[in-house]
């Protein structure tokens, strides 16, 4: 009689019936099994961070826009609409999401600009903004310049 031959799954070679018990205890594909299982949790690791780094981008670049609209009204180059103008125009996601903008009083001695952006708006895949409904927001503040 020949000895059957079987692999490490527990079939037989020759198309026999496979051994229940060896196929239980096999313990290939259980590399994919794990691959499986801890996938989801750096999927949502790679959102959370691509999440982070656009709304970092995103302040930083209203905050560079803010602080160069209040230097051109401290500065007395440009007035509150023009400056309103100018951050809109400069603002490089202006086309894709709605910025809030404002300035305050031409009258105040202190000069700022604001720009606010809600953040489910501006991230990508929307963590943050189940966690938190605020709006990301960069103010600057310059004091008038003696002209």
């Amino acid at each position: 009689m020949v000895a059957e031959k079987y692999t490490k799954t527990g079939f037989a070679r020759r198309g026999r019936r496979p051994s229940p018990r060896r196929f239980w205890h096999s313990r290939e594909g259980s590399a994919t099994i794990e691959f499986v299982l801890w996938i989801p949790f750096f999927v949502v690791l790679l959102g959370i961070l691509t999440d982070s780094a656009t709304l970092y981008l995103r302040q930083n670049e209203m905050w560079n826009v803010s602080r160069d609209a209040t230097r051109l009204i401290a500065t007395g180059q440009l007035d509150e609409t023009q400056a309103l103008s100018y951050a809109q125009s400069n603002l490089r996601f202006a086309g894709t999401l709605h910025y809030d903008i404002s300035a305050n009083d031409p009258s105040s001695t202190a000069k700022w600009v604001e720009i606010k952006v809600n953040i489910g708006d501006a991230s990508v895949f929307g963590f943050f903004a189940a966690i938190a409904n605020n709006d990301l927001t960069a103010r600057a503040v310059m004091r008038q310049e003696p002209l």
